[in-house]
């Protein structure tokens, strides 16, 4: 299944593809872009692979086949991000669910420009050779972020046994309770720039 500027609300059990452009209004080049903002394609991107979907992303180039600097600028942040996260995307499969949190996405053909903004407490999952990657879609005002999926009382995992944050070199302090899984973001700069930060679990 092929979708045009839009994506799935739920996880799918059969692989889908959406095209998208980097531009809002546009799939070529043109004198006025409106470009999207780097996190809100690491965001789409993070989000549409957690429901067993993949992008194919269109970067508007000229007549000439040349790559426009807004463009080029997007595509080169958004490599450095997957750098340090792309072993939570490449090769990763949905999980049990594809995450939770208060975004709803709306479908339907070019539904995107309806679909807001993720926040702290939009976390979406994937697996990958026996880990458990939890994404939260931003950076919680308070360093606190409790995934509530995780939760003892649900039963899609029995334990965790270490919890780590992709391009963080210390230790995460987390605790793992009735009410879900608390994990504590380092009090220090943020890891990359743009805010879907991954978290990678050993579980059972």
């Amino acid at each position: 299944m092929d979708l045009e500027r839009s994506r799935m609300n739920e996880k799918k059990q059969f692989p889908w593809l959406t095209d998208d452009s980097i531009d809002w209004n546009a799939w070529c080049n043109v004198s006025n872009p409106d470009y999207k903002t780097t996190n809100r394609m690491i965001d789409f991107i993070v989000d549409v692979v957690s429901k067993n979907g993949a992008v194919l992303l269109n970067v508007t180039p000229t007549a000439e086949g040349v790559i426009p600097e807004g463009v080029k600028e997007r595509l080169l942040a958004i490599g450095k991000w997957f750098k340090i996260n792309g072993k939570a995307i490449y090769g990763s499969r949905p999980w049990k669910i594809y995450g939770e949190g208060p975004q709803k996405i709306v479908e339907g053909h070019l539904s995107e420009r309806q679909n807001g903004e993720s926040c702290a407490q939009d976390i979406r999952f994937t697996t990958k050779d026996g880990n458990l990657y939890a994404f939260a879609l931003d950076w919680p005002k308070n360093n606190t972020v409790i995934i509530k999926s995780l939760a003892k009382s649900k039963g899609l995992i029995s334990k965790i046994k270490s919890v780590k944050m992709l391009g963080y070199s210390g230790s995460i302090k987390w605790k793992l309770t009735e009410e879900g899984l608390i994990i504590n973001f380092p009090n220090k700069e943020k890891v990359c720039s743009f805010d879907a930060y991954a978290f990678e679990l050993k579980v059972k």
